[in-house]
């Protein structure tokens, strides 16, 4: 997370941000797995996060 704090300041592009932050922890834990899990969702349904729950 401090990562992308930082990296925010000089960054505008969301995505480049949490990509840079998830390129500092392992790709294989359950936090980058997470994060990753959130982000395709939301490449397939940005409009609406409640369909995340079907």
């Amino acid at each position: 997370v401090a990562v992308c704090e930082s990296y925010a300041f000089v960054e505008k592009d969301i995505r480049k941000v949490i990509e840079k932050g998830l390129s500092y922890i392992p790709s294989d834990c359950e936090y980058s797995r997470a994060v990753r899990d959130i982000m395709a969702f939301y490449d397939r349904c940005p409009q609406d996060w409640r369909e995340c729950f079907d």
